[in-house]
């Protein structure tokens, strides 16, 4: 290719999104199908469109490269989505400290404060959060919160 040439890009591939959709992925990368670039812009908009993915934090790895055949140029776009449902449990005491609760409270189990919290940071696949907490015992408490980053166009 000559560096001066331009080409247009007819398609955007994109691979290994299993979660992530298709249209949230074209909308982060500044590159969109039917754009005329120059051979110099293309090795400039791989790495752009590389961090612009890596940055959103719901892929491992990104691979991005412009792929010419002789009838069309595509933008070939690889990901590896990261793990998105994180659990974590909850076990705390009622009172100030072990101490307390062992001698004090004569280890009483109903002052035990039992539960778990459980994330999906990518609920809907467009890069949203779900996290639900549930806690039972002394204290009780039901948590939901959603998320819902890149709110523009």
């Amino acid at each position: 290719m000559v560096i001066g040439q331009e080409i247009i890009v007819e398609l955007i591939e994109v691979e290994g999104n299993y979660r992530t959709k298709h249209g949230f992925i074209t909308k982060i990368i500044p590159v969109k199908a039917g754009d005329t670039l120059t051979v110099l812009e293309q090795h400039f908009l791989e790495g752009v469109c590389q961090r612009a993915l890596i940055n959103t934090k719901l892929f491992n790895s990104v691979e991005v490269s412009f792929v010419t055949s002789s009838s069309q140029t595509k933008l070939h776009i690889e990901v590896k989505e990261r793990w998105y449902l994180y659990p974590s449990p909850h076990l705390a005491l009622a009172d100030r400290n072990f101490n307390e609760w062992w001698v004090d409270r004569n280890h009483d189990f109903t002052r035990l404060v039992v539960g778990g919290t459980l994330l999906h940071k990518n609920i809907s696949g467009h890069g949203d959060e779900l996290l639900a907490t549930v806690w039972t015992g002394f204290e009780r408490r039901a948590i939901i919160d959603y998320k819902t980053p890149y709110l523009h166009h």
